[in-house]
């Protein structure tokens, strides 16, 4: 079995509630594609969100999920397991849109492990994923 070490980190009392189903969510993720590494997860406002769109994407509007890959290229002989990137999560815009935070967070989880769904043939590998890890987050 592969391992996985998930942190997850909230910006305020509102937002721990949440930690403990997505850090099994991605738990459940990394397991069921057979990867190993660590993620780093934060639950993060609007105006954080925003900032960081902004900042990265160009965007200045708040988004509701953003992954950041660790570069290949860095060695990082401190993490006991390779760590695979950043998962930021809007708390703020996810509640308000109704989305779903355990699914948002795998989405964030394929994204670091290189899916994508600009070209059709790639939303549906990522969508397949994406349903294949859910069933078995349920």
């Amino acid at each position: 079995m592969a391992s996985a070490a998930v942190l997850v980190v909230s910006g305020s009392a509102k937002e721990r509630p949440y930690e403990r189903g997505i850090r099994r969510a991605l738990t459940v993720g990394l397991r069921t594609l057979r990867v190993r590494g660590s993620l780093e997860v934060y639950l993060v406002d609007d105006r954080t969100m925003r900032s960081l769109n902004k900042r990265y994407r160009g965007k200045d509007k708040p988004a509701n999920v953003l992954s950041f890959p660790w570069p290949q290229q860095f060695i990082a002989f401190h993490f006991a397991s390779r760590p695979l990137g950043e998962i930021y999560l809007g708390l703020d815009i996810i509640r308000r849109h109704g989305e779903d935070p355990l699914f948002l967070a795998v989405h964030g989880l394929l994204h670091l492990l290189g899916y994508d769904h600009v070209r059709a043939k790639d939303r549906k590998r990522m969508e397949a994923a994406e349903r294949r890890i859910m069933r078995r987050v349920s």
